[in-house]
């Protein structure tokens, strides 16, 4: 526009031709001057939005990065948790049930060498040494289950059911069939969202029934655990351990979690892993 109007005032002609030369140029520059303003504006304005652009990108990748950190932290935590659970349990059932099996013999043996109210005593303590080493057995089972890991996911499951629904006095029903081609990372996982699962469900759940189901199909695992207790509202107890360590454990196979409550309605939670029959997994426990 501006060499339109500076070549028409040269020629004599275009939108300005009944003012003297002086005035043209002078208009010429007052409309340049006018023009430039928004123009300049603008300009600045795109700048400012680059830079601020940038700044965003370079705020989202080190926010990525420090994703991938937390991420990768919270992988080798529940790592070296399990290994930690494993240790404790072999030390439980190799060390301490070993020494209260000796116990238990020792007390059966004097009991045959003293009066009826020693031999009374005795039987009491040994009555006692039962219990601590059926709480012991029970305790080394839920760190570290064999049967998990030698006979699989289902009996690993209905031993776990059996063993909190005795404990807590609650009903607990299993389908957990026909189950193939599971690995050891998988199992363990759905092992410790089941158990996570019930215990929130008895004690901050109150819940008297539960029922827990694990279904196979060719491209999925699907878990679900339903309870009937008074339920809570997901949005406010989203931030619990509990929670974030299924959550975890679920992206660390390549699964989700998926939690439905409400107050007075129960609870359900779903876990969804997907996989193909005869695809490799890495054996998350695989060790002696």
């Amino acid at each position: 526009m501006a060499l339109a109007l500076m070549q028409g005032i040269s020629s004599g002609s275009g939108p300005l031709p009944t003012h003297s030369p002086g005035q043209n140029v002078q208009f010429v520059q007052l409309f340049l001057g006018i023009t430039s303003l928004p123009i300049m504006s603008v300009a600045i304005l795109f700048e400012e939005w680059q830079t601020v652009e940038q700044r965003l990108r370079q705020s989202r990748s080190e926010l990525n990065e420090n994703y991938d950190r937390i991420r990768d932290l919270a992988g080798r935590l529940i790592q070296a948790q399990e290994d930690e659970r494993k240790r404790i349990a072999r030390e439980l059932h190799d060390d301490i049930s070993q020494q209260i099996s000796l116990l238990i013999l020792g007390l059966d043996e004097l009991s045959t060498a003293h009066d009826s109210d020693t031999q009374a005593g005795l039987l009491e303590l040994k009555y006692s040494a039962l219990e601590l080493q059926e709480t012991v057995r029970k305790l080394s089972y839920q760190l570290h289950s064999s049967t998990l890991r030698y006979l699989g996911i289902a009996k690993g499951l209905a031993g776990l059911c059996e063993m909190i629904a005795q404990q807590h006095h609650v009903e607990i029903t299993l389908e957990a069939s026909r189950l193939e081609e599971v690995s050891d990372e998988v199992s363990l996982c759905m092992f410790r969202v089941v158990q996570e699962a019930l215990n929130n469900a008895i004690r901050h759940g109150a819940a008297k029934k539960i029922a827990v189901s694990l279904v196979q199909s060719d491209r999925t695992l699907r878990l679900k655990i339903s309870d009937s207790g008074i339920g809570f509202n997901p949005a406010v107890a989203s931030a619990g351990l509990g929670l974030i360590s299924m959550r975890e454990r679920l992206h660390m196979v390549g699964g989700s979690l998926k939690v439905t409550s409400s107050p007075n309605h129960g609870t359900s939670v779903e876990a969804v892993v997907e996989w193909k029959r005869g695809s490799s997994m890495s054996n998350f426990a695989a060790d002696d």
